[in-house]
């Protein structure tokens, strides 16, 4: 990117850090330490010609809770709870797209009830 003069980075937080959750202590504090990154590395590959972008998904119809292992109970109930409010991966494939081709700095999925901007 830097040999081209230019170039896009979008990385994948989660709009699970645009609140806070009981129990998700681990993940959010990972991507939020991504959100920061993203922040600064924008800042700094700006003059590059780097754009970096960041999306807050929020629940996506994936195979992500049937991944989990260690409180699979728990991740299947949380799944059961949000089938009704997951986007599908394409609403994700196209906000990303978008991010590339507008470069801003972020956009979220979140709902404004989970600290989103989202409006269906």
């Amino acid at each position: 990117m830097h040999q081209q003069g230019a170039g896009s980075i979008v990385n994948v937080s989660s709009g699970a850090t645009l609140a806070t959750y009981p129990g998700s202590a681990a993940y959010t504090s990972s991507k939020s330490g991504l959100n920061m990154l993203s922040s600064v590395a924008r800042l700094e590959l700006a003059a590059a010609g780097i754009a970096v972008s960041l999306i807050h998904p929020f629940v996506t119809a994936t195979e992500f809770y049937g991944a989990v292992k260690s409180g699979a109970e728990t991740a299947r109930a949380q799944e059961a709870d949000m089938v009704s409010f997951a986007h599908k991966p394409e609403l994700v494939a196209q906000t990303i797209l978008d991010l590339i081709r507008t470069g801003a700095a972020q956009a979220d999925l979140a709902p404004a009830a989970f600290g989103g901007s989202f409006k269906s």
